[in-house]
């Protein structure tokens, strides 16, 4: 079973690798998606979050006001770092699960693809055979969060400044596609990049 850990900047466009990636016969699963599973109302992940940022970080259904959040841990490092110990071991621990499901569940030839956006920021690239990066330049990031989030090029700016930048991703990635193409492009490249390491686990 192949590994893949996929990351990138915000914006830079990992959701439309990972659709790539699942078009060509992956097994894909999202850090995000795991977020949203362990963060049920009434669960004690939200309850402990609650606690920790007052009850207002609450919607009135008890669900999490993700925007009110994110106003306050994009604007504030150590807010930021709290809701991160809170909230990446109950993750990491959902996407292990889901990589033995697949271990048991699947053929051996299976490729597993995982998005998580902070791949090295939570130092977690040695649970995957690859690592990979998906880029774009900075003007081009910058350009799409303020239309994608409706965000000012300030607040999109700090978003982006809470993460890696791109030469930092690109020095610790084993591999990096440049995302500047069309959907067929960037689904190329992917291919090319399974298929070269699928021959060289067969030799």
């Amino acid at each position: 079973m192949l590994t893949i850990g996929v990351t990138g900047g915000i914006a830079s466009g990992k959701s439309a690798a990972m659709r790539c990636l699942s078009e060509l016969g992956c097994v894909c699963f999202s850090a995000d998606e795991a977020a949203r599973a362990v963060l049920q109302p009434g669960g004690s992940l939200l309850q402990c979050i609650a606690f920790r940022f007052g009850a207002g970080i609450l919607k009135p259904n008890g669900e999490l006001d993700r925007s009110r959040l994110a106003s306050v841990v994009f604007t504030d490092k150590s807010a930021r770092t709290d809701l991160e110990a809170l909230m990446h071991p109950p993750i990491v621990n959902l996407l292990l699960a889901q990589m033995d499901s697949v271990s048991w569940d699947f053929p051996p030839t299976a490729v597993v693809a995982i998005e998580i956006p902070l791949l090295f920021e939570t130092n977690l690239e040695g649970l995957f055979h690859i690592t990979l990066n998906i880029e774009v330049p900075p003007e081009v990031q910058l350009a799409r969060l303020i239309t994608r989030n409706r965000l000012s090029n300030e607040a999109a700016s700090a978003r982006i400044g809470s993460q890696l930048n791109n030469a930092q991703r690109r020095d610790r990635a084993t591999h990096t596609i440049q995302n500047t193409g069309t959907i067929s492009e960037l689904s190329s490249a992917l291919s090319t990049l399974i298929s070269r390491h699928n021959l060289s686990r067969d030799l």
